[in-house]
């Protein structure tokens, strides 16, 4: 995971002018930044590419590959969107949305700006986690460079291939699709009952009727179930996009997923009840979303059973996750 800011990009005087190159770029608002490049750091990328998938996490989200990738000569480059929009003069906070792209893989992240919480993440995760530090005058370093070499080769010679399988559990449009397609981003194979049962049979009461739902729900559930054996058996990661209300239903994948050789990790949507009725209101006319009108979404209220001693991460209605 790399920041631009005191890493790639630096502030002047910690460095030799020779080896820097100054640039002027434009974001996509318009606004003009004058960047301070260091020549060295196309080679020094190229150098962590062979070890490493790198990732833009940095405020210049997509303006990172579109601005900076030309300039440094640089491999292409996924990127992490943040919940909180960026913006200039304001502190943003990262770690959520990192956390959530990272899941449980091994990552090393350097950013100038890491603080105390980053390294409490970091010490409780249970999986190789590296911190850099750059000093924001001088960035990326060559010894940076062999440090992370040296973990990604080290992490490499240890590693167990064990595929993980994400199960969220949570209420109609508590967020867990917009964190499913999140993992999806970072290469995770999402499954989605709801995009099943659109493909096949369009939108629930508009395409086919309420009464029938139950038995269409069935069959797509039990497709999904399939299709995550093969992918996990494949050795790919899987994020199941389903509610999961239920505890025996938790508990019923969960021994899947360990029989098949694989990890599992609950994520538990926790929003209240009012701002679900808002938002399942405001999706009601969208043709891609199905549709779950008030009195279906209190129905599954009153049959939810939220997690409770079961290990899981809780992502809030602010899109935070926590342990």
């Amino acid at each position: 995971m790399l920041d631009v800011d005191g890493v790639l990009a630096v502030v002047p005087g910690g460095r030799p002018q020779g080896e820097l190159e100054h640039r002027l770029v434009i974001d996509a608002t318009g606004t003009a930044h004058t960047v301070w490049l260091v020549k060295e750091h196309t080679q020094m990328l190229i150098r962590l590419a062979n070890d490493f998938q790198l990732v833009w996490a940095t405020g210049w989200e997509h303006d990172a590959p579109r601005l900076l990738e030309p300039l440094l000569g640089c491999p292409s480059m996924p990127v992490v969107e943040f919940t909180q929009r960026p913006a200039i003069g304001i502190a943003l906070e990262k770690l959520p949305d990192v956390a959530i792209y990272v899941g449980s893989r091994p990552v090393a992240w350097v950013d100038d700006e890491l603080s105390h919480e980053e390294e409490a993440w970091a010490a409780q995760r249970g999986v190789p986690t590296l911190l850099i530090r750059p000093n924001p005058s001088i960035g990326l370093t060559d010894v940076h460079v062999d440090e992370l070499i040296g973990f990604a080769r080290s992490v490499t010679a240890g590693a167990v291939d064990e595929p993980v399988v994400y199960l969220l559990a949570g209420l109609p449009c508590s967020g867990k699709t917009a964190y499913a397609r999140r993992l999806e981003a970072s290469g995770v194979v999402r499954i989605s009952v709801d995009d099943m049962m659109l493909a096949e049979h369009g939108r629930l009461g508009i395409d086919y009727p309420v009464a029938d739902h139950e038995r269409r729900l069935v069959t797509a559930v039990g497709a999904v179930r399939s299709q995550l054996v093969e992918e996990v058996k494949s050795g790919r990661s899987v994020v199941l996009d389903h509610g999961l209300g239920r505890r025996s239903e938790r508990d019923e994948y969960k021994a899947l997923v360990e029989r098949l050789g694989a990890q599992w990790q609950l994520v538990h949507f926790a929003v209240d009840i009012e701002t679900l009725r808002s938002r399942c209101s405001q999706r009601l006319d969208d043709p891609d979303s199905v549709p779950v009108t008030d009195q279906m979404l209190m129905h599954l209220a009153e049959m939810w059973e939220p997690p409770a001693g079961e290990d899981a991460t809780v992502v809030d209605q602010t899109g935070r996750a926590r342990r």
